[in-house]
């Protein structure tokens, strides 16, 4: 079983137990949540929600090869910062962002890295159990 395949059970596991935990199973709670205009009943979205964000925290927090090759990317192929940023149609500031880690970036974003390095011939090689890894595509 793959990585991703148990991470995903292990994801609607938690999701499941947070549907179960805050009774979202139940009807009438359910439709006492959705009721906005009469006696709305708020509880639902902190049950649901706070499970949902704790599956997703390990998914976040591993290295996809977009970030870990981007300055051993950007190395192979002579690229500064502003020319990946340029390439992949983001401000320099992101990318700089991105490298250091300080902020979480959409998957839209990192498809546009990703593009923009295999375009130039980076293969990012994702997680196959021996980690992430880049390398340059074979010319000819």
């Amino acid at each position: 079983m793959s990585t991703r395949t148990l991470a995903a059970i292990v994801c609607g596991l938690i999701f499941g137990a947070g549907l179960a935990i805050s009774d979202m199973i139940n009807p009438g709670r359910v439709l006492a949540f959705l009721d906005v205009a009469g006696s709305w009943d708020p509880s639902l979205a902190f049950g649901a929600l706070i499970p949902s964000a704790l599956a997703l925290l390990p998914t976040n927090r591993r290295g996809n090869a977009v970030l870990f090759g981007l300055n051993s990317s950007r190395a192979l192929v002579g690229w500064r910062q502003t020319d990946l940023a340029q390439a992949a149609g983001l401000s320099e500031m992101s990318v700089k962002n991105i490298e250091r880690r300080v902020t979480d970036s959409r998957m839209s974003t990192m498809q546009a890295i990703r593009s923009a390095l295999e375009a130039t011939g980076v293969i990012l090689i994702d997680e196959n159990g021996e980690g992430p890894g880049v390398r340059l595509r074979k010319k000819g």
